[in-house]
């Protein structure tokens, strides 16, 4: 009779990390990806478990861990670009959805149309840096 012996799966100094969070407020997920930290490297699936309590164990393999939690508030990627005394400003929207000025813009709004002028009184939500860029350029230019 042969013995076998099952060698218990635990994290390496190689193992990528997963973090997902599930932004209730918006309904976004953002996951960030780095190596393990030293102090989890040789760490069984149940270890890692206690030290993220909080967290949900999606995928456990010796490449990667992947955890994922729900999170009451909005991701931090929204934007307002909105015309205020003739400037047409940015601001970043909290995980609360307050608004806080993140930078004024180089757009002439005097010189812009109508219609333009009406959509950037009413303001314009973006998601995303791509977008807000994207918003920017536009009238910008």
């Amino acid at each position: 009779m042969i013995k076998v012996t099952a060698e218990e799966l635990k994290t390496t100094p190689k193992t990528i990390l997963v973090l997902k969070k599930h932004y209730n407020e918006c309904g976004h997920i953002l996951a960030d990806k780095a190596e393990i930290p030293p102090e989890m490297v040789n760490l069984t699936k149940e270890e890692l478990e206690d030290k993220y309590a909080s967290w949900k164990l999606e995928n456990f393999t010796k490449d990667e861990v992947t955890f994922s939690k729900n999170v009451d508030s909005f991701c931090g990627e929204h934007y307002l670009v909105i015309e205020e005394e003739g400037e047409v400003l940015v601001y970043a929207l909290d995980e609360t959805g307050n608004k806080v000025l993140q930078s004024t813009t180089e757009i002439a709004y005097e010189y812009l149309p109508e219609t333009d002028k009406i959509i950037l009184k009413n303001g314009i939500y973006v998601y995303g840096v791509d977008e807000l860029n994207k918003i920017r350029e536009d009238y910008e230019s």
